[in-house]
């Protein structure tokens, strides 16, 4: 993959955007609630826009840096822009929408019509699409164009729950096999994970924190982000791990997922759960024991490290040292936590339950 490094400056109207992002592998989410600049810095990079500095290098080749006083338009980069609000002519067939600014017959157009699954669509006007059709044409004409680099602000908001998972799940092993380099923009967990991102929390124009999905959306920040901008988790906190390697278990019909320590994890078997993909364990799925479950339907029992307690709304969430730098967060109530007597430095054992993982 191509690295990708970003520079940009820009006064708004309530804040200034100052951020630098780095992506080594070219694939970047910039993640945050609305408002926060994720677009503003889209169409800055695109050439939309004319920051007051800015520096765009996908690899070894400058798409724009102002110190040297080149920051060419968007037709003259190379981009491949996704709004949110699909921006179709309205006036022109979908095949017409694909092909626009590219030669109809050419391969790139028909590996975007095929990519995105439109084939059907070609003949038909715009407007009488449906919202998941009409982003799936955005994203072919997108594609058609073979961009050097491509821009995705929100793809799927507002799509229902189907549409949306399958147009990701399409997009997503698209872009793996494809190796194009993209920024993401979104607010959205599943959107990072399924397209496996370097993350950047951007908050008021800048920066809060950057790395790896599972870095980021276990540390404190990363978990205020998403509680404040993901509905999925107003069931409480997510924990995030990658999946390093996973193995059928013979006999049960259960998948053995193993983390980066080695660690394993135990779920049923349907064939989600790929080296390289996420597990998300809700905080209120793990419950603990201070002393080694027996005779427990539980099979995820892990020794863990108490970090910290944190009541709230007569609930307790207990951050827990797994070791190799693992962080898992459990949720119960506060009347179990001082039953338990649990303390900052104590020993326990957490209980996931398999039918509760999500990978």
């Amino acid at each position: 993959m191509t690295a990708l490094a970003v520079q940009i400056t820009q006064a708004l109207p309530v804040f200034e955007i100052d951020v630098e992002l780095n992506a080594p592998q070219g694939r970047l989410a910039l993640f945050g609630p609305s408002g926060a600049g994720k677009t503003s810095i889209l169409k800055a990079i695109a050439g939309l826009t004319r920051p007051m500095g800015g520096r765009v290098k996908l690899g070894f080749a400058e798409l724009g840096d102002l110190s040297q006083g080149h920051w060419p338009p968007a037709y003259l980069r190379n981009t491949g822009f996704v709004f949110q609000d699909d921006r179709l002519f309205p006036h022109l067939s979908v095949a017409a929408n694909i092909s626009y600014g590219a030669m109809p017959e050419s391969a790139d157009v028909q590996d975007a019509i095929e990519m995105t699954g439109v084939e059907t669509l070609l003949h038909r006007h715009v407007g009488d699409l449906s919202g998941g059709e009409r982003r799936r044409v955005a994203i072919a004409r997108a594609l058609a164009m073979k961009p050097a680099l491509l821009l995705l602000d929100e793809p799927y908001n507002g799509l229902d729950r189907r549409a949306a998972e399958r147009l990701r799940s399409d997009l997503a092993t698209f872009l793996n096999g494809s190796k194009i380099p993209f920024i993401l923009v979104t607010h959205t967990l599943d959107d990072v994970l399924a397209h496996d991102c370097h993350v950047a929390l951007i908050e008021q124009g800048h920066v809060a924190a950057q790395g790896s999905a599972d870095t980021i959306f276990n540390s404190d920040v990363g978990e205020r982000f998403l509680s404040t901008g993901d509905a999925a988790l107003q069931s409480g906190p997510v924990t995030v791990f990658k999946i390093e390697r996973a193995q059928a278990e013979a006999d049960s019909g259960l998948l053995g997922c193993y983390l980066r320590t080695e660690i394993k994890l135990m779920l049923p078997h349907g064939g989600m759960a790929a080296p390289g993909s996420y597990l998300k364990i809700r905080a209120s799925d793990v419950s603990i024991a201070v002393t080694p479950p027996s005779q427990s339907s539980i099979l995820n029992v892990l020794p863990a490290k108490i970090i910290a307690l944190t009541a709230k709304d007569e609930m307790t969430y207990v951050r827990l040292d797994l070791g190799g730098a693992l962080v898992l967060t459990a949720r119960i109530t506060s009347y179990s936590a001082a039953k338990l007597a649990l303390a900052p430095g104590q020993d326990v054992f957490a209980q996931i339950k398999s039918a509760a993982l999500v990978a």
